[in-house]
């Protein structure tokens, strides 16, 4: 018999949780507020700029090229 809340297959495998246990939310929080932290201390800004519009904000090369005002998608990726 299974306890109730435990994630089996039929073949009694036991499967990965879907969500994060709450140690390991807060070990992410932890990490994203180190993350934050060193990207607000990158110099020059428009390093910080980069990172945040691509990873954070999920635009294109294209769309971070015409933000930054450079000349070709290879001069925004430098």
């Amino acid at each position: 018999m299974r306890a109730a809340g435990s994630a089996s297959s039929s073949k009694g495998v036991r499967l990965a949780a879907a969500e994060p246990s709450p140690s390991q939310q807060a070990l992410l929080a932890e990490i994203e507020e180190l993350v934050d932290a060193y990207i607000e201390e990158l110099e020059p800004p428009e390093y910080r700029e980069v990172i945040l519009l691509r990873d954070y904000y999920q635009q294109t090369w294209q769309e971070i090229r015409v933000r930054l005002a450079r000349p070709t998608v290879a001069a925004a990726r430098a």
